[in-house]
């Protein structure tokens, strides 16, 4: 298998690309976000800006990028924007749903305020809409908007934002059938500062949300029939947890991992229907949910990975016995620092990482492939001499797609590579 040469997605000489997203829609169509920042010094304005584009299977290039949301500060400012991508998930009908934090700061980097955008690509238009701005009233601070997509494009966006020493955790639904956004929901109220919210798709337009409240992983289960959401119950027993995910199968069968503050480990449980959860039970003793990758495909294959000092582990989860396998080390760096990386399954069960040292945009930016039937890592494989922040998809026709940020002479562009299977 070969990767092809790559092509870059910058739009300008002089913009910096950063945080590249990828995902699938449909069974191959392939979409990649990314921010630019372009600062104008003659004529004093700084411009944050999320651009996508849509890889064209026939002619295999990248099609021109499409502006979504733009954040243009002038200068002197008081206070300035950054917008951070969020998630980017495809339905398999073919719409695409993107997130975005924005965060404002006034001239001593002190954060002063907090916007969440949703961003949707329409697949019967075949355009994007108008960016959402989902936020309920002024805030302070908030996390990055978490989004899933069910088969038919309903939509649930998921987000925590804060003001005046309070948490609220809110929703907002996209209703396929009305082809419209509904009025947002608050799901809880916690005293302090919120962590972690997430939410994944349930069988016909349900959705379970999940977020920490008191060290407590927490969840609201909406029931489509209804058009409500259940009041708040705690998932699991568990205590002192700082960062969790959420995903689903097809059927509905719902995997989380989270973390507790001390000692750090990485814990995970299963759910048949999103309210009985299996015990809970320790992956690892030496990971954090914040920075570990859990991926989870419609037949039901389910893998996390996560980083430990210049190792890349990973633990695949057995559906006979009901558990986690032991830690596999998937792949290794000859520097002993952090690893930024990204998992990416199909529908087999074969997967990739696509995972580069945290060493700023100077380190090689690697490609690592899974196959399920041998349940084995093959050898890593350099994509880049330099780069970082990667991203990784595989299409229904098994081509893998892989996006980092690579150094270049003047700034740094996002640059993308394909494999065929």
């Amino acid at each position: 298998m070969t990767w092809d040469p790559g092509e870059a997605l910058y739009v300008g000489p002089e913009t910096s690309a950063m945080i590249p997203r990828l995902a699938v829609a449909g069974s191959a169509q392939v979409f990649a976000l990314w921010k630019e920042n372009l600062i104008d010094t003659e004529n004093e304005w700084e411009t944050d800006e999320i651009f996508a584009s849509q890889f064209d299977s026939e002619a295999l290039v990248w099609a021109p990028p499409v502006s979504l949301l733009e954040d243009r500060e002038e200068w002197p400012f008081a206070r300035y924007g950054l917008l951070t991508p969020g998630e980017l998930v495809g339905s398999s009908n073919g719409d695409v749903v993107a997130t975005v934090k924005e965060s404002d700061y006034d001239d001593s980097a002190s954060t002063v305020g907090y916007s969440a955008w949703v961003l949707r690509f329409d697949a019967e238009t075949g355009t994007w809409d108008e960016p959402v701005d989902v936020t309920q009233g002024y805030a302070e601070g908030g996390g990055v908007p978490a989004v899933s997509v069910d088969d038919s494009g309903n939509t649930c966006v998921v987000w925590h934002q804060s003001f005046n020493g309070v948490t609220h955790v809110w929703s907002i639904r996209y209703d396929a059938s009305l082809a419209a956004w509904q009025p947002a929901a608050l799901l809880a109220t916690i005293p302090g500062r919120g962590r972690s919210a997430d939410v994944t798709v349930q069988p016909q337009g349900d959705f379970l949300a999940a977020w920490v409240d008191d060290g407590k992983p927490s969840g609201s289960y909406y029931d489509a029939d209804t058009d409500s959401w259940s009041s708040p119950f705690q998932l699991v027993d568990a205590e002192s947890v700082v960062a969790l995910q959420i995903a689903s199968d097809a059927a509905g069968n719902a995997h989380m991992v989270w973390s507790p503050s001390d000692p750090t480990s990485l814990w995970a449980s299963r759910s048949i229907g999103g309210f009985v959860w299996d015990a809970p039970q320790l992956v690892t003793s030496e990971a954090d949910a914040g920075a570990c990758e859990l991926a989870v495909t419609r037949r039901g294959h389910a893998m996390l990975t996560w980083g430990d000092a210049g190792r890349y582990w990973s633990s695949r989860y057995e559906a006979t016995e009901h558990s986690w396998d032991p830690p596999e080390l998937a792949a290794e760096s000859a520097a002993q620092t952090s690893i930024q990386a990204d998992l990416a399954l199909d529908e087999d069960g074969d997967g990739i990482i696509v995972w580069a040292e945290d060493a700023d945009l100077g380190a090689p930016v690697s490609v690592t492939r899974y196959c399920a039937r041998t349940d084995a890592w093959g050898p890593s494989e350099v994509l880049a001499e330099a780069g970082g922040a990667p991203a990784a998809t595989i299409a229904g026709t098994g081509h893998a797609f892989a996006a980092w940020i690579q150094q270049q002479p003047d700034t740094p562009d996002a640059w993308v590579r394909r494999v065929a299977p």
